[in-house]
């Protein structure tokens, strides 16, 4: 198992158990900063309405 892999597991079941703790419901995720916007936002928020 990779390191690169190693990252990916921590991440999951970090992400996992912050969900179930808090009990957000809904996660958004992006590879860039620079994706975000008003309109990804919005599309986004409206697929899950």
């Amino acid at each position: 198992m990779g390191s690169a892999t190693n990252l990916k597991m921590m991440y999951t079941t970090s992400l996992t158990n912050l969900m179930h703790k808090s009990g957000v419901t809904k996660v958004f995720e992006l590879r860039e900063l620079e994706d975000l916007s008003d309109e990804w936002l919005k599309e986004n928020l409206e697929r899950t309405a």
